[in-house]
Protein backbone atom coordinates (compact mmCIF):
# COMPACT_ATOMS: atom_id res chain seq x y z
CA UNK A 1 0.00 0.00 0.00
CA UNK A 2 1.46 3.44 -0.89
CA UNK A 3 -0.03 6.56 1.07
CA UNK A 4 -0.74 9.52 -1.05
CA UNK A 5 -1.23 13.31 -0.47
CA UNK A 6 -4.34 15.35 -2.39
CA UNK A 7 -3.14 18.28 -4.80
CA UNK A 8 -3.84 21.66 -3.52
CA UNK A 9 -3.76 23.16 -7.02
CA UNK A 10 -6.42 22.42 -9.74
CA UNK A 11 -4.84 20.26 -12.01
CA UNK A 12 -7.34 21.05 -14.61
CA UNK A 13 -7.59 24.89 -16.27
CA UNK A 14 -9.96 24.01 -18.56
CA UNK A 15 -12.45 22.80 -15.80
CA UNK A 16 -16.11 24.60 -16.51
CA UNK A 17 -17.64 23.52 -13.32
CA UNK A 18 -17.28 24.77 -9.47
CA UNK A 19 -16.09 21.78 -8.04
CA UNK A 20 -15.14 20.80 -4.07
CA UNK A 21 -11.73 19.20 -4.54
CA UNK A 22 -10.12 17.43 -7.23
CA UNK A 23 -6.84 14.79 -6.91
CA UNK A 24 -4.32 14.70 -9.79
CA UNK A 25 -2.34 11.73 -10.73
CA UNK A 26 1.46 11.50 -11.65
CA UNK A 27 1.17 7.98 -12.63
CA UNK A 28 -0.97 6.94 -15.81
CA UNK A 29 -3.80 5.48 -14.38
CA UNK A 30 -7.49 3.94 -15.25
CA UNK A 31 -10.28 3.82 -13.27
CA UNK A 32 -13.20 1.35 -14.25
CA UNK A 33 -15.32 0.50 -11.51
CA UNK A 34 -15.65 1.64 -8.02
CA UNK A 35 -18.42 2.70 -4.96
CA UNK A 36 -19.33 4.77 -2.29
CA UNK A 37 -19.05 2.37 0.45
CA UNK A 38 -21.04 3.19 4.22
CA UNK A 39 -18.23 5.05 5.54
CA UNK A 40 -18.54 7.45 2.58
CA UNK A 41 -15.03 6.48 1.32
CA UNK A 42 -15.31 5.70 -2.24
CA UNK A 43 -13.49 2.40 -3.47
CA UNK A 44 -12.57 2.16 -6.93
CA UNK A 45 -10.86 -0.41 -9.27
CA UNK A 46 -8.71 0.38 -11.69
CA UNK A 47 -4.96 -0.15 -12.65
CA UNK A 48 -1.95 1.55 -13.63
CA UNK A 49 0.67 1.73 -16.15
CA UNK A 50 4.78 1.13 -15.54
CA UNK A 51 5.12 1.64 -19.27
CA UNK A 52 3.40 1.53 -22.52
CA UNK A 53 3.06 -2.45 -22.66
CA UNK A 54 2.85 -3.22 -18.67
CA UNK A 55 0.44 -2.69 -16.23
CA UNK A 56 -0.90 -3.74 -13.02
CA UNK A 57 -4.44 -3.84 -10.86
CA UNK A 58 -5.44 -1.08 -7.87
CA UNK A 59 -7.71 -0.01 -5.87
CA UNK A 60 -8.38 3.00 -4.64
CA UNK A 61 -9.77 4.23 -1.40
CA UNK A 62 -10.50 7.92 -1.02
CA UNK A 63 -11.88 9.37 1.81
CA UNK A 64 -14.38 12.44 1.60
CA UNK A 65 -11.69 15.02 2.05
CA UNK A 66 -9.65 14.05 -1.17
CA UNK A 67 -7.39 12.18 0.50
CA UNK A 68 -6.64 8.50 -0.07
CA UNK A 69 -4.66 5.22 -0.54
CA UNK A 70 -3.53 3.35 -3.42
CA UNK A 71 -3.29 -0.22 -2.67
CA UNK A 72 -1.19 -2.48 -5.69
CA UNK A 73 -1.02 -6.21 -4.18
CA UNK A 74 2.79 -6.53 -4.95
CA UNK A 75 1.74 -6.92 -8.87
CA UNK A 76 -0.35 -10.47 -7.94
CA UNK A 77 -2.75 -8.75 -10.80
CA UNK A 78 0.67 -7.97 -13.36
CA UNK A 79 -1.94 -6.93 -16.68
CA UNK A 80 -5.07 -8.19 -15.19
CA UNK A 81 -8.17 -5.34 -15.47
CA UNK A 82 -10.22 -5.10 -12.47
CA UNK A 83 -13.38 -4.13 -14.11
CA UNK A 84 -15.65 -4.76 -11.31
CA UNK A 85 -16.15 -3.75 -8.14
CA UNK A 86 -19.12 -6.00 -5.76
CA UNK A 87 -19.74 -5.50 -2.06
CA UNK A 88 -19.41 -8.26 0.05
CA UNK A 89 -20.64 -9.29 3.87
CA UNK A 90 -17.10 -9.34 4.80
CA UNK A 91 -15.29 -6.55 2.11
CA UNK A 92 -15.26 -6.78 -1.64
CA UNK A 93 -15.27 -8.92 -4.44
CA UNK A 94 -13.47 -8.17 -7.99
CA UNK A 95 -13.63 -9.38 -11.22
CA UNK A 96 -10.60 -8.73 -13.44
CA UNK A 97 -9.64 -9.68 -16.89
CA UNK A 98 -6.12 -10.69 -18.63
CA UNK A 99 -6.02 -10.89 -22.51
CA UNK A 100 -4.70 -14.40 -23.38
CA UNK A 101 -5.93 -14.90 -27.22
CA UNK A 102 -3.92 -13.19 -30.47
CA UNK A 103 -5.40 -12.85 -33.63
CA UNK A 104 -8.31 -11.65 -34.84
CA UNK A 105 -10.51 -12.92 -31.65
CA UNK A 106 -9.02 -11.79 -28.39
CA UNK A 107 -10.07 -14.06 -25.93
CA UNK A 108 -9.53 -13.40 -22.17
CA UNK A 109 -9.10 -15.62 -18.50
CA UNK A 110 -11.17 -14.57 -15.65
CA UNK A 111 -9.45 -13.23 -12.50
CA UNK A 112 -11.64 -13.05 -9.03
CA UNK A 113 -10.07 -11.14 -6.21
CA UNK A 114 -11.46 -10.92 -3.02
CA UNK A 115 -10.90 -8.77 -0.22
CA UNK A 116 -11.69 -7.75 3.44
CA UNK A 117 -12.85 -4.93 4.57
CA UNK A 118 -9.47 -3.09 5.13
CA UNK A 119 -8.83 -3.71 0.90
CA UNK A 120 -6.34 -6.94 1.94
CA UNK A 121 -6.07 -9.76 -0.34
CA UNK A 122 -7.62 -12.50 0.49
CA UNK A 123 -7.89 -15.15 -1.85
CA UNK A 124 -7.30 -14.79 -5.29
CA UNK A 125 -8.49 -17.55 -8.48
CA UNK A 126 -8.06 -17.32 -12.44
CA UNK A 127 -10.32 -19.28 -14.68
CA UNK A 128 -10.53 -20.15 -18.59
CA UNK A 129 -13.78 -21.08 -19.88
CA UNK A 130 -14.98 -24.49 -19.63
CA UNK A 131 -15.00 -26.76 -22.91
CA UNK A 132 -14.61 -25.14 -26.07
CA UNK A 133 -15.59 -21.57 -25.03
CA UNK A 134 -13.24 -18.50 -24.69
CA UNK A 135 -14.27 -15.58 -22.24
CA UNK A 136 -14.08 -12.14 -24.03
CA UNK A 137 -13.34 -8.81 -22.38
CA UNK A 138 -16.56 -7.94 -20.93
CA UNK A 139 -18.40 -8.76 -17.47
CA UNK A 140 -20.78 -7.63 -15.17
CA UNK A 141 -21.56 -8.93 -11.16
CA UNK A 142 -24.49 -8.76 -8.95
CA UNK A 143 -24.69 -9.86 -5.12
CA UNK A 144 -27.44 -12.44 -4.58
CA UNK A 145 -28.61 -14.75 -1.72
CA UNK A 146 -24.60 -14.34 -0.15
CA UNK A 147 -23.45 -15.34 -3.83
CA UNK A 148 -21.98 -13.21 -6.88
CA UNK A 149 -23.28 -13.58 -9.96
CA UNK A 150 -21.01 -12.77 -12.68
CA UNK A 151 -22.41 -12.26 -16.13
CA UNK A 152 -19.84 -13.17 -18.93
CA UNK A 153 -19.43 -13.21 -22.36
CA UNK A 154 -17.93 -16.15 -24.33
CA UNK A 155 -16.87 -17.10 -27.77
CA UNK A 156 -16.47 -20.52 -29.40
CA UNK A 157 -18.27 -23.99 -29.48
CA UNK A 158 -20.05 -22.97 -33.05
CA UNK A 159 -20.89 -19.08 -31.96
CA UNK A 160 -20.19 -16.83 -34.84
CA UNK A 161 -20.59 -13.74 -32.10
CA UNK A 162 -20.06 -13.79 -28.54
CA UNK A 163 -23.28 -14.57 -25.90
CA UNK A 164 -24.32 -14.33 -22.20
CA UNK A 165 -23.03 -16.76 -19.85
CA UNK A 166 -23.25 -16.65 -15.83
CA UNK A 167 -20.93 -17.72 -13.35
CA UNK A 168 -22.19 -18.04 -9.34
CA UNK A 169 -19.05 -17.58 -6.95
CA UNK A 170 -19.30 -17.64 -2.96
CA UNK A 171 -18.14 -14.68 -1.33
CA UNK A 172 -14.67 -16.62 -0.75
CA UNK A 173 -14.81 -16.52 -4.87
CA UNK A 174 -14.79 -20.15 -4.93
CA UNK A 175 -17.18 -21.32 -8.30
CA UNK A 176 -19.76 -23.32 -6.95
CA UNK A 177 -21.86 -22.65 -10.40
CA UNK A 178 -21.71 -22.15 -14.22
CA UNK A 179 -24.03 -22.06 -16.83
CA UNK A 180 -22.98 -21.28 -20.52
CA UNK A 181 -24.96 -21.09 -23.75
CA UNK A 182 -26.47 -24.21 -25.21
CA UNK A 183 -27.60 -25.73 -28.26
CA UNK A 184 -31.07 -24.97 -29.42
CA UNK A 185 -31.00 -22.02 -27.55
CA UNK A 186 -32.87 -19.24 -28.92
CA UNK A 187 -30.14 -16.92 -27.54
CA UNK A 188 -27.59 -19.52 -29.10
CA UNK A 189 -28.88 -19.64 -32.38
CA UNK A 190 -29.07 -15.86 -33.16
CA UNK A 191 -25.99 -15.20 -34.64
CA UNK A 192 -26.58 -11.87 -36.02
CA UNK A 193 -27.23 -10.56 -32.58
CA UNK A 194 -23.62 -9.04 -31.54
CA UNK A 195 -23.65 -8.53 -27.94
CA UNK A 196 -21.83 -6.19 -26.37
CA UNK A 197 -21.58 -4.08 -22.80
CA UNK A 198 -24.20 -6.21 -21.62
CA UNK A 199 -25.38 -5.16 -17.99
CA UNK A 200 -27.13 -7.76 -15.09
CA UNK A 201 -30.07 -7.13 -12.62
CA UNK A 202 -31.97 -8.76 -10.58
CA UNK A 203 -35.51 -8.68 -11.21
CA UNK A 204 -37.46 -7.00 -8.14
CA UNK A 205 -39.81 -9.99 -7.19
CA UNK A 206 -36.66 -12.76 -7.48
CA UNK A 207 -38.20 -14.17 -10.09
CA UNK A 208 -34.92 -13.96 -12.13
CA UNK A 209 -32.42 -12.03 -13.83
CA UNK A 210 -32.48 -9.43 -17.04
CA UNK A 211 -29.44 -8.78 -19.31
CA UNK A 212 -29.43 -5.42 -20.43
CA UNK A 213 -27.51 -5.87 -23.83
CA UNK A 214 -26.35 -3.71 -26.71
CA UNK A 215 -26.95 -5.60 -29.95
CA UNK A 216 -24.72 -3.15 -31.59
CA UNK A 217 -25.81 -1.00 -34.81
CA UNK A 218 -29.35 -1.39 -33.58
CA UNK A 219 -30.08 -0.98 -30.32
CA UNK A 220 -31.18 -2.17 -26.94
CA UNK A 221 -32.17 -5.69 -25.99
CA UNK A 222 -33.81 -6.67 -22.82
CA UNK A 223 -33.03 -10.13 -22.30
CA UNK A 224 -35.39 -12.63 -19.70
CA UNK A 225 -33.52 -15.50 -18.08
CA UNK A 226 -35.19 -17.32 -14.86
CA UNK A 227 -33.24 -17.97 -11.45
CA UNK A 228 -31.84 -21.06 -12.90
CA UNK A 229 -30.60 -19.30 -15.79
CA UNK A 230 -32.82 -20.28 -18.55
CA UNK A 231 -33.22 -17.78 -21.40
CA UNK A 232 -36.88 -17.38 -21.21
CA UNK A 233 -37.81 -13.85 -24.12
CA UNK A 234 -36.19 -11.10 -25.82
CA UNK A 235 -37.23 -7.64 -25.53
CA UNK A 236 -36.95 -4.70 -27.99
CA UNK A 237 -36.82 -1.04 -26.65
CA UNK A 238 -37.76 1.26 -29.05
CA UNK A 239 -37.75 5.46 -29.57
CA UNK A 240 -41.34 6.06 -28.51
CA UNK A 241 -41.39 8.42 -31.72
CA UNK A 242 -38.86 7.34 -34.13
CA UNK A 243 -38.93 3.53 -33.64
CA UNK A 244 -36.58 0.98 -32.84
CA UNK A 245 -33.65 2.14 -34.97
CA UNK A 246 -30.60 2.64 -32.85
CA UNK A 247 -32.14 2.91 -29.80
CA UNK A 248 -29.72 3.27 -26.93
CA UNK A 249 -27.18 2.15 -29.04
CA UNK A 250 -24.70 2.96 -26.25
CA UNK A 251 -26.59 2.91 -23.02
CA UNK A 252 -25.96 2.13 -19.42
CA UNK A 253 -28.34 1.53 -16.15
CA UNK A 254 -28.83 3.42 -13.03
CA UNK A 255 -28.25 0.98 -10.15
CA UNK A 256 -31.00 0.38 -7.69
CA UNK A 257 -33.72 1.60 -9.19
CA UNK A 258 -35.58 -1.23 -10.30
CA UNK A 259 -39.38 -0.07 -9.15
CA UNK A 260 -42.50 -2.40 -7.85
CA UNK A 261 -44.15 -2.65 -11.30
CA UNK A 262 -40.35 -3.79 -12.98
CA UNK A 263 -39.79 -0.40 -13.98
CA UNK A 264 -35.88 1.04 -14.96
CA UNK A 265 -34.55 3.98 -15.57
CA UNK A 266 -32.11 3.78 -18.55
CA UNK A 267 -29.74 6.11 -20.54
CA UNK A 268 -28.23 6.00 -24.26
CA UNK A 269 -28.17 7.80 -27.65
CA UNK A 270 -30.09 7.33 -30.41
CA UNK A 271 -29.18 8.42 -33.72
CA UNK A 272 -30.29 8.48 -37.66
CA UNK A 273 -33.67 10.22 -37.33
CA UNK A 274 -35.94 9.52 -39.99
CA UNK A 275 -36.01 13.57 -41.00
CA UNK A 276 -32.54 14.02 -40.15
CA UNK A 277 -30.26 10.73 -40.63
CA UNK A 278 -26.87 12.99 -38.80
CA UNK A 279 -28.15 13.66 -35.46
CA UNK A 280 -27.26 11.99 -32.50
CA UNK A 281 -29.53 12.93 -28.82
CA UNK A 282 -28.65 11.80 -25.33
CA UNK A 283 -32.00 10.30 -24.10
CA UNK A 284 -33.27 9.38 -20.54
CA UNK A 285 -36.57 7.22 -20.78
CA UNK A 286 -38.28 5.22 -18.12
CA UNK A 287 -38.67 1.61 -19.25
CA UNK A 288 -40.71 -0.98 -18.17
CA UNK A 289 -39.86 -5.08 -18.71
CA UNK A 290 -42.45 -5.30 -21.55
CA UNK A 291 -40.42 -2.96 -23.53
CA UNK A 292 -42.62 0.04 -23.29
CA UNK A 293 -41.32 3.54 -22.86
CA UNK A 294 -43.58 5.06 -20.48
CA UNK A 295 -41.04 8.33 -20.33
CA UNK A 296 -38.29 9.85 -22.04
CA UNK A 297 -36.21 13.05 -22.19
CA UNK A 298 -33.73 14.59 -24.29
CA UNK A 299 -30.82 15.61 -22.44
CA UNK A 300 -29.15 17.39 -25.39
CA UNK A 301 -29.49 17.50 -29.17
CA UNK A 302 -28.08 21.04 -30.73
CA UNK A 303 -24.89 19.99 -28.90
CA UNK A 304 -24.94 16.69 -30.38
CA UNK A 305 -25.59 17.51 -33.68
CA UNK A 306 -23.20 15.59 -35.65
CA UNK A 307 -21.47 14.10 -33.21
CA UNK A 308 -20.60 11.24 -31.20
CA UNK A 309 -21.66 10.04 -28.57
CA UNK A 310 -20.02 7.50 -26.01
CA UNK A 311 -19.28 6.55 -22.25
CA UNK A 312 -22.81 7.32 -21.15
CA UNK A 313 -22.82 6.55 -17.12
CA UNK A 314 -25.76 7.15 -14.46
CA UNK A 315 -25.64 6.76 -11.00
CA UNK A 316 -28.30 6.89 -8.62
CA UNK A 317 -28.51 8.70 -4.77
CA UNK A 318 -32.86 8.72 -4.52
CA UNK A 319 -35.58 9.69 -6.58
CA UNK A 320 -34.76 13.64 -6.94
CA UNK A 321 -30.94 12.95 -7.74
CA UNK A 322 -29.94 10.86 -10.53
CA UNK A 323 -26.95 11.59 -12.61
CA UNK A 324 -25.69 10.92 -16.33
CA UNK A 325 -23.01 11.54 -17.88
CA UNK A 326 -21.21 11.34 -21.47
CA UNK A 327 -19.21 12.96 -23.62
CA UNK A 328 -19.01 14.24 -27.54
CA UNK A 329 -17.24 15.31 -30.36
CA UNK A 330 -17.41 16.04 -33.85
CA UNK A 331 -14.15 15.56 -35.55
CA UNK A 332 -10.37 15.84 -34.46
CA UNK A 333 -10.60 19.66 -34.63
CA UNK A 334 -13.65 19.84 -32.37
CA UNK A 335 -12.78 18.58 -28.56
CA UNK A 336 -14.67 16.45 -26.38
CA UNK A 337 -17.35 17.77 -24.17
CA UNK A 338 -17.80 15.78 -20.99
CA UNK A 339 -21.08 16.53 -19.35
CA UNK A 340 -22.65 15.89 -16.75
CA UNK A 341 -26.64 15.89 -16.27
CA UNK A 342 -29.05 15.18 -12.84
CA UNK A 343 -32.79 14.81 -13.25
CA UNK A 344 -35.29 13.17 -11.45
CA UNK A 345 -37.46 9.90 -10.91
CA UNK A 346 -39.90 11.45 -13.17
CA UNK A 347 -37.06 12.76 -15.86
CA UNK A 348 -37.12 16.26 -15.00
CA UNK A 349 -33.69 17.19 -15.50
CA UNK A 350 -32.26 19.75 -12.76
CA UNK A 351 -29.36 21.11 -14.73
CA UNK A 352 -26.01 20.09 -16.50
CA UNK A 353 -22.72 20.73 -15.75
CA UNK A 354 -19.91 20.81 -18.50
CA UNK A 355 -16.84 19.37 -16.78
CA UNK A 356 -14.06 19.25 -18.90
CA UNK A 357 -13.07 19.52 -22.53
CA UNK A 358 -10.82 16.53 -23.12
CA UNK A 359 -11.69 12.90 -23.20
CA UNK A 360 -10.75 10.14 -20.61
CA UNK A 361 -13.89 8.92 -18.61
CA UNK A 362 -15.17 5.53 -18.48
CA UNK A 363 -18.60 3.49 -18.30
CA UNK A 364 -18.52 3.76 -14.98
CA UNK A 365 -17.42 7.36 -14.14
CA UNK A 366 -20.00 8.46 -12.04
CA UNK A 367 -19.99 7.45 -8.07
CA UNK A 368 -22.60 9.29 -6.10
CA UNK A 369 -22.79 10.03 -1.91
CA UNK A 370 -26.34 9.87 0.34
CA UNK A 371 -26.10 13.92 0.19
CA UNK A 372 -26.61 13.92 -3.37
CA UNK A 373 -22.42 15.07 -3.80
CA UNK A 374 -20.79 13.25 -7.31
CA UNK A 375 -17.62 12.33 -7.66
CA UNK A 376 -16.12 11.79 -11.79
CA UNK A 377 -13.43 9.60 -12.14
CA UNK A 378 -11.39 10.96 -15.32
CA UNK A 379 -8.55 8.24 -16.82
CA UNK A 380 -6.26 8.21 -19.50
CA UNK A 381 -6.86 6.37 -22.74
CA UNK A 382 -4.06 4.94 -23.53
CA UNK A 383 -0.14 5.04 -22.25
CA UNK A 384 1.12 8.81 -23.38
CA UNK A 385 3.18 10.13 -20.85
CA UNK A 386 2.97 13.77 -21.49
CA UNK A 387 -0.59 13.33 -20.93
CA UNK A 388 -0.86 11.67 -17.95
CA UNK A 389 -2.56 14.63 -15.96
CA UNK A 390 -5.28 13.71 -17.96
CA UNK A 391 -6.21 11.26 -14.66
CA UNK A 392 -7.88 12.92 -11.59
CA UNK A 393 -10.87 12.31 -9.27
CA UNK A 394 -12.85 15.16 -8.79
CA UNK A 395 -15.91 15.81 -6.17
CA UNK A 396 -18.74 18.49 -6.97
CA UNK A 397 -21.74 19.14 -5.03
CA UNK A 398 -25.49 18.23 -5.91
CA UNK A 399 -25.78 22.61 -5.68
CA UNK A 400 -23.69 23.27 -8.83
CA UNK A 401 -26.26 21.58 -10.67
CA UNK A 402 -29.26 23.22 -10.01
CA UNK A 403 -30.45 25.85 -11.92
CA UNK A 404 -34.28 26.38 -10.67
CA UNK A 405 -34.97 28.65 -8.28
CA UNK A 406 -37.79 30.23 -6.18
CA UNK A 407 -37.76 33.35 -4.28
CA UNK A 408 -39.37 32.28 -1.02
CA UNK A 409 -39.84 35.78 -0.08
CA UNK A 410 -42.75 35.70 -2.55
CA UNK A 411 -44.45 33.21 -0.43
CA UNK A 412 -47.20 35.15 0.99
CA UNK A 413 -49.25 34.27 4.28
CA UNK A 414 -52.48 33.12 2.88
CA UNK A 415 -50.39 30.59 0.68
CA UNK A 416 -48.47 28.98 4.15
CA UNK A 417 -52.05 29.07 5.30
CA UNK A 418 -52.76 25.67 2.57
CA UNK A 419 -53.22 22.77 4.32
CA UNK A 420 -49.85 21.21 5.34
CA UNK A 421 -49.96 18.60 8.49
CA UNK A 422 -47.92 17.42 10.53
CA UNK A 423 -46.39 20.69 10.43
CA UNK A 424 -43.56 20.37 11.91
CA UNK A 425 -42.63 17.00 10.57
CA UNK A 426 -39.98 14.38 11.59
CA UNK A 427 -41.02 12.22 8.82
CA UNK A 428 -44.21 12.03 6.37
CA UNK A 429 -45.58 15.39 5.05
CA UNK A 430 -49.19 15.55 4.05
CA UNK A 431 -50.43 18.48 1.74
CA UNK A 432 -53.86 19.01 0.88
CA UNK A 433 -54.66 18.80 -2.86
CA UNK A 434 -58.05 19.05 -3.44
CA UNK A 435 -59.21 20.92 -6.35
CA UNK A 436 -55.79 19.78 -8.07
CA UNK A 437 -56.34 18.06 -11.41
CA UNK A 438 -54.13 14.56 -10.75
CA UNK A 439 -55.05 13.42 -14.41
CA UNK A 440 -52.70 16.46 -15.91
CA UNK A 441 -48.73 17.36 -15.78
CA UNK A 442 -48.79 18.80 -12.34
CA UNK A 443 -45.56 18.66 -10.37
CA UNK A 444 -44.51 19.14 -6.19
CA UNK A 445 -41.29 20.34 -5.65
CA UNK A 446 -39.50 21.04 -1.86
CA UNK A 447 -37.08 23.91 -1.97
CA UNK A 448 -34.96 25.18 1.00
CA UNK A 449 -34.68 28.68 2.28
CA UNK A 450 -31.74 29.42 -0.24
CA UNK A 451 -33.81 28.94 -3.36
CA UNK A 452 -32.20 25.33 -4.04
CA UNK A 453 -34.90 22.63 -5.51
CA UNK A 454 -34.45 19.35 -3.38
CA UNK A 455 -36.66 16.90 -4.89
CA UNK A 456 -39.64 17.23 -7.47
CA UNK A 457 -41.84 14.53 -8.78
CA UNK A 458 -45.07 14.25 -10.86
CA UNK A 459 -48.70 14.25 -9.19
CA UNK A 460 -49.89 10.94 -9.69
CA UNK A 461 -53.17 8.64 -9.05
CA UNK A 462 -56.52 10.64 -7.31
CA UNK A 463 -57.75 11.56 -3.86
CA UNK A 464 -57.27 14.97 -1.52
CA UNK A 465 -53.86 14.20 0.18
CA UNK A 466 -50.59 14.00 -1.69
CA UNK A 467 -48.22 12.02 0.97
CA UNK A 468 -44.29 12.83 0.95
CA UNK A 469 -41.80 11.39 2.76
CA UNK A 470 -39.31 14.15 4.00
CA UNK A 471 -37.54 12.13 6.66
CA UNK A 472 -34.20 12.81 4.60
CA UNK A 473 -34.09 16.45 4.71
CA UNK A 474 -32.10 18.23 7.00
CA UNK A 475 -34.43 20.03 10.33
CA UNK A 476 -34.92 23.42 9.08
CA UNK A 477 -38.07 25.42 6.70
CA UNK A 478 -38.56 24.43 3.40
CA UNK A 479 -41.40 25.42 0.95
CA UNK A 480 -43.33 23.22 -1.34
CA UNK A 481 -44.60 24.40 -4.40
CA UNK A 482 -47.61 22.90 -6.62
CA UNK A 483 -47.02 23.70 -10.68
CA UNK A 484 -47.80 22.99 -13.96
CA UNK A 485 -46.66 24.40 -17.17
CA UNK A 486 -48.88 27.06 -16.71
CA UNK A 487 -47.61 28.47 -13.50
CA UNK A 488 -47.98 27.70 -9.73
CA UNK A 489 -50.86 26.50 -8.21
CA UNK A 490 -50.00 26.58 -4.62
CA UNK A 491 -47.24 26.83 -2.41
CA UNK A 492 -46.40 27.01 1.33
CA UNK A 493 -43.89 26.75 3.86
CA UNK A 494 -43.56 23.44 6.44
CA UNK A 495 -41.25 23.16 9.35
CA UNK A 496 -38.69 19.89 9.26
CA UNK A 497 -37.69 19.12 12.96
Amino acid sequence: MKRLILLLTLVFPMMLGAQQWEIGFDIPSVFIDGLINEDNEAIIAGYQYENEDDFYSVVYKVGENGEYDTFSYDHEFANVKLIKIVPTSEGYFLVGVEETGSGNIETYDLHIAVLDSELSLIAHEQLSAEGEYAFRSHHDAVARDGNIVVLSEVIGDGLATAKPAFLVFDEGGELIAASYPKQGDEIYDMDNFNFSDNQLRVRPDGSGYVVIAKYTLVGMRLLIYDNDFNFKEIVSVKHPKYGGSNMYNDHEVSSDLWMSNDEIVLMGTYFNHREDEDRYEVIISDVSLDGTVNKYEVISSDTCHSAFLGNNAMSYVNDSTIYGGYHSYSSAVIPFHTQICLFTRDMEILGTLTVKDRLGYSDKSLLTYENGDVLLLGSINRFEPQQVTEASITRFSRNDFITSTLDVNEVSDDEIANMVYPNPTSGELNIDIRGIDTDSENRIRIIDMNGRVLTSRIIRGSGNVLTMDVSSLDAGVYVYEVFNAEGTISKGRFVKK
